[in-house]
């Protein structure tokens, strides 16, 4: 006798995670609705039809035909168009506009946003420094000696060759953008800050020149000590600052006796790192653009 069923039973129950979907229930006596056979009730599934069970309609207004609800419009998932903060200062644009031929004003990077002086300020401040006082510049030609008892910055044009620092280049903005207040911190003597602050006038610039820093620095390292900064020095350190002063008075023997007399200055604390190798930027603190010194 043949057996009453055309499809043999399978030859196992398969798992109910297994391929589970509830369009296609698990049994083997109902075939597939996809399976190509002589005696499969259904006829074969087109590729290009497929079922549609409409989901979430409900009627409206009491009408019996169902209604579609139309499909929203994504809503942007970025900030456009959102008004600048007057607290923050104004970001550099990552492409450099094109020079203006006619002699032009530059437009600001960000026009939408004014300047505002009580922003916070960073290290990442775009500034451009003079290429006197580049301090990352490796091709810098000053020659600048912070022990020597005058001023004079000057140029290396050849070996033993020198040449004093003109008056015009002394007189050039120290920073691109202009700047009024600057403060210059070297990591051998942190406690005694260098602070150029311009105070406007008939007789100023308008901005902080390469001869401002450069004089400041001078004037400010030269200054002599206290007994109460002496005290604060331990017995080595006093052993290396004492052997610089000494070469130091020794290397002007024409003033020799009366920078003996004066004592230890603030360039003796540099040691042997008293030449003048420029600035690079740093953290800003107390409202001031803030440098530190290479010796």
């Amino acid at each position: 006798m043949s057996s009453p069923y055309t499809y043999p039973a399978a030859a196992f129950e398969p798992a109910p995670y297994l391929n589970y979907t509830p369009y296609q229930p698990s049994t083997p006596f109902i075939p597939p609705a996809t399976t190509n056979s002589l005696y499969s009730p259904l006829p074969a599934a087109s590729p290009y039809i497929r079922s549609f069970t409409p989901t979430n309609d409900f009627p409206y207004n009491g009408d019996t035909a169902w209604y579609h609800q139309p499909y929203r419009s994504r809503s942007r998932s970025w900030v456009d168009g959102m008004p600048p903060s007057p607290f923050l200062q104004s970001a550099r644009s990552l492409y450099r506009s094109r020079r203006h031929s006619f002699g032009g004003m530059y437009s600001p990077w960000n026009d939408a946003v004014p300047y505002s002086p009580w922003g916070y300020q960073g290290a990442n401040q775009d500034f451009l420094l003079h290429p006197l006082l580049n301090g990352d510049s490796t091709l810098s030609d000053l020659y600048f000696d912070l022990s020597s008892p005058t001023f004079s910055p000057m140029r290396v044009l050849a070996t033993e060759q020198f040449v004093l620092i003109s008056e015009g280049e002394l007189r050039q903005a120290a920073t691109t953008p202009p700047i009024t207040k600057m403060r210059i911190i070297h990591d051998a003597i942190p406690q005694w800050p260098i602070d150029i602050e311009l105070r406007y006038n008939e007789y100023t610039t308008g901005t902080i020149t390469v001869g401002d820093v450069l004089r400041m620095i001078h004037h400010s390292v030269r200054r002599q000590i206290s007994h109460a900064d002496w005290a604060m020095v331990n017995h080595w350190e006093r052993r290396a600052i004492s052997h610089a002063y000494t070469r130091r008075y020794s290397s002007v023997p024409q003033l020799a006796q009366l920078e003996a007399s004066r004592g230890v200055r603030r360039v003796d604390y540099l040691r042997d790192r008293h030449i003048f190798r420029g600035l690079i930027k740093t953290y800003d603190t107390d409202g001031f653009w803030c440098w530190k010194m290479i010796t």
